[in-house]
């Protein structure tokens, strides 16, 4: 697990042991990632996870088919949204890109609390998935 994970986890050793808290490490949104080229980033379920017990819609969008996308010259970009249909809640975000930071914390955020994505415009992820909820919702709709 990563060192920030690690982190967290010690934290709530440290609650549960000396403070006789009895808190559990939510897993639900760690961002994970691939150094490959292109990088791929990942936080939540897969498609195929959600599958099993959601019914889902799912978003894709390139980087290209976004103004600021266009504006930033992406050419490679990817973005992958899995929503439970109803809920509009996030399952799972990934993307694939030539630099991974463009994955906002805002869409880990997203997946904790009520799993809805607050979008920030300046943050490339953020305008797909809002171009993406400007379709219905229900560009790819899965089942």
């Amino acid at each position: 697990m990563f060192t920030h994970m690690a982190n967290r986890e010690a934290a709530i050793v440290v609650q549960n042991v000396f403070y006789g808290n009895k808190l559990k490490v939510d897993y639900t949104a760690v961002p994970h990632g691939m150094y490959s080229h292109p990088q791929i980033v990942s936080v939540g379920l897969t498609e195929e996870e959600a599958r099993k017990n959601h019914k889902i819609m799912v978003g894709r969008t390139k980087y290209i088919d976004v103004a600021k996308g266009e504006a930033m010259l992406e050419k490679q970009g990817y973005v992958k949204a899995i929503i439970e249909k109803g809920t509009s809640r996030i399952l799972g975000f990934h993307i694939i890109d030539t630099d991974r930071r463009k994955l906002s914390s805002s869409s880990s955020e997203s997946l904790r609390g009520n799993g809805r994505a607050k979008a920030h415009q300046p943050l490339l992820a953020n305008a797909l998935y809002c171009r993406w909820l400007s379709t219905g919702g229900n560009a790819d709709d899965d089942q």
